[in-house]
């Protein structure tokens, strides 16, 4: 659990780094391009909220971080650094996966220790009701 809060804050970080990172790109003289950055920030912006939440373990953070992942890969592939070939589709998505997967166990084991102390918790307090009474 603390491994993927950290790799959470870790993501969240470089996130809001590349954020900041894309303000020089609205120097440019295309209007076009601008409005790509522009989206790509929006885009990054909602990426960082949603890795926020997801450090709270909230399950619909993760479903929306797949959904704004996608066309941030995609602007940035095509758009913003088109031409690098396979390499900007693939390690995005390939990281993602990854990301999920590690996600997924988080989760997983984090419901089973849930479950474990709200039964722990519920036996106790049948306990203290059978001694009280």
């Amino acid at each position: 659990m603390k491994a993927f809060r950290a790799l959470t804050t870790l993501l969240l970080a470089s996130v809001l780094l590349a954020l900041l990172l894309h303000l020089p790109l609205l120097g440019s003289d295309s209007p076009t391009y601008r409005g790509w950055v522009y989206a790509q920030m929006l885009l990054l912006g909602a990426a960082a909220w949603l890795l926020w939440h997801l450090r709270k373990l909230r399950l619909s953070a993760l479903f929306g971080l797949v959904l704004v992942s996608a066309p941030l890969v995609y602007i940035n592939a095509t758009f913003i650094n088109y031409g690098n070939g396979a390499l900007v589709w693939e390690a995005p998505t390939t990281f993602l996966l990854v990301y999920c997967g590690i996600a997924a166990i988080a989760f997983r084991r984090f419901r089973v220790a849930g479950s474990t102390i709200q039964a722990e918790a519920a036996s106790r307090l049948g306990l203290i009701q059978a001694l009280g009474a």
